[in-house]
């Protein structure tokens, strides 16, 4: 279980300058456009590469390695789940951390800020939900087109939604029925992704792995 825990932080080192990268920039983003938001948004941006990265990384003869050593295929799939979940967390405080300074420095609205935290919330555990028992199931080689609108639509309607509603004169929701909308679609897509977590421990304990 180790092994593949610092397989995976191995990966995610080879990608910590492009991650730096789009830290700085979404940084110097959010304070010359006086946005705290942005950084949220590009966190979910980033979530997208990683857990390609980590999938393609596992498909690619990582599963038949792992199974050479003293690990199960449940201990498999739920460090997987388990390393998403962590690296959505850190994502989601890199991009609250760019916000944070900007609603600071510019004295924006704290409000908009927690509410891009729920939606980039929703949309890790959303990717995880969707496109881990996919991955299992078919291998990532087989699945590109798939992966990339199912990564692709929540993330342009969220984006789509969140301009629309900040344009002047449009639908203004207020930020109690907005934080009770969010808290609920997290809880939603929490229990699918617990429910994700059991159909990828079934689909992958009946997959013959090369």
């Amino acid at each position: 279980m180790k092994g593949l825990i610092r397989k995976d932080l191995y990966l995610s080192a080879s990608l910590l300058k492009v991650g730096i990268g789009i830290w700085v920039f979404a940084f110097c983003f959010c304070l010359g456009t006086k946005s705290n938001t942005y950084g949220v948004m590009m966190a979910m941006i980033y979530e997208m590469s990683v857990l390609m990265s980590t999938m393609t990384a596992d498909g690619k003869g990582g599963w038949a390695y792992a199974l050479q050593g003293p690990v199960s295929r449940d201990q498999i799939v739920l460090e997987k789940y388990g390393y998403c979940m962590v690296m959505n967390l850190v994502l989601l405080a890199a991009g609250i951390c760019n916000g944070a300074a900007a609603t600071v420095f510019w004295n924006l609205s704290w409000e908009d800020l927690l509410i891009a935290g729920l939606l980039n919330l929703i949309y890790g555990f959303y990717l995880n939900a969707a496109l881990l028992p996919l991955f299992y199931k078919i291998g990532p080689e087989h699945m590109q087109l798939a992966v990339l609108l199912a990564m692709l639509l929540p993330f342009i309607l969220i984006i789509g939604a969140i301009y629309w509603v900040s344009l002047p004169g449009n639908l203004e929701i207020p930020a109690r029925t907005a934080y009770q909308a969010g808290a609920a679609g997290l809880a939603v897509m929490f229990l699918l992704w617990i429910g994700s977590f059991f159909l990828s421990r079934k689909i992958f304990r009946e997959r013959e792995i090369d």
